[in-house]
């Protein structure tokens, strides 16, 4: 089996690094999407 080079195991650790920060970033937006729409319905819909 081929060694791996340092500088593979660099890049692949700092790829994989940023797919966590860009999934954490998306859940984040998710959770600030859904709040922006309760703001809204809550704004918007009349009183019952």
């Amino acid at each position: 089996m081929e060694q791996l080079t340092p500088e593979y195991i660099l890049l692949f650790h700092n790829v994989n690094k940023a797919v966590e920060e860009l999934e954490a970033a998306v859940d984040s937006l998710k959770v600030a999407q859904a709040q922006a729409e309760a703001a809204y319905l809550e704004r918007t819909e009349p009183c019952r």
